[in-house]
């Protein structure tokens, strides 16, 4: 997702709840095309490498699918020409969705950006045209690298019990290490 959404999603964060399922069922209405049933997971990540702000999903499907009378497997090879509007396009409704609701929060530094000229309904719109990442990468061969890339994801948590910090009032902090000065530094 563009970087601009990241922002909305830390100020409204049940939104985040919605994301996987957009992703399976953009991944399933291409597998129904093909009469097979695919394999998904889906890891939500909130933030990139440095700790900072930065909203993707990690998805991975089987490169076979069953068919829909469990009879037999099918070559499946999704396409991120195809994909990556379906996704686009199914994000932004949910923001304008949302947008309409009671208690949706723009984040001030949007907000500070809005003005006759540029609404949130343009800002959504000038996102819909950009080109989104989507990576479609071909099916590997060595399984046991996915198998261990994935199990990274359910084996542990994105950040250690022992790096959470609270201070008993709903606050939640986390030290981390800045990979530019070598040095950790609370959140």
């Amino acid at each position: 997702m563009p970087s601009e959404l990241w922002e909305f999603f830390w100020y409204n964060r049940e939104m985040l709840n919605e994301i996987h399922s957009i992703a399976a069922t953009c991944l399933q209405k291409r597998a129904k095309l093909k009469k097979v049933i695919l394999g998904i997971f889906i890891a939500l990540h909130t933030f990139g490498r440095n700790l900072k702000r930065n909203v993707h999903l990690h998805v991975s499907t089987t490169v076979k699918g069953i068919s829909e009378d469990g009879q037999v497997l099918k070559t499946v090879f999704l396409n991120k020409a195809i994909l990556m509007p379906m996704w686009r396009r199914r994000i932004i409704k949910l923001f304008r969705k949302a947008s309409l609701e009671p208690g949706f929060v723009i984040p001030p530094s949007i907000k500070e950006k809005l003005n006759h000229t540029l609404t949130l309904n343009n800002l959504f719109d000038k996102l819909y045209k950009k080109d989104w990442i989507v990576d479609c990468q071909k099916p590997v061969e060595n399984h046991k690298h996915i198998i261990k890339y994935l199990g990274s994801y359910m084996k542990r948590p994105p950040i250690p019990e022992s790096k959470l910090r609270s201070d008993g009032d709903d606050h939640i902090s986390f030290t981390y290490l800045d990979h530019k000065t070598k040095t950790y530094k609370d959140s």
